[in-house]
């Protein structure tokens, strides 16, 4: 599953070191805010848990394994993640207009306004 996850300047995050590329496996049970590894299916999520300060990094991630979803917000826990392309705070938010983007449907296509 495509989703997205902030580090710290290190690639660390909660202790886990992290590698571009590297899988990271969780062993265990899986839970939003408990247990496992941690990314956002909606890229603007990740901004509420890594602000873009004190060298926040930011990526598209891959996730696998069992997947469990926050009630909350797009926030999922997963137990296998890859950093797979560091996008930065640009890359994040174009992924997030563009995701906005996809989902809104021109209910109204022959209606038109004028400034």
């Amino acid at each position: 599953m495509k989703a997205y996850k902030g580090t710290d300047k290190n690639l660390q995050c909660k202790g886990l070191q992290y590698e571009l590329g590297k899988e990271i496996v969780h062993n265990g049970d899986v839970s939003p805010c408990q247990n496992g590894l941690h990314a956002c299916e909606n890229p603007l999520d990740v901004l509420a848990y890594y602000i873009p300060a004190d060298g926040a990094r930011y990526f598209e991630v891959d996730c696998d394994g069992d997947i469990k979803h926050h009630n909350d917000d797009s926030k999922i826990a997963c137990q296998k993640i890859t950093l797979k392309t560091e996008i930065g705070l640009l890359g994040l938010v174009k992924a997030g207009v563009e995701m906005i983007f996809a989902r809104v449907k021109n209910t109204k296509p022959n209606q038109y306004t004028s400034g």
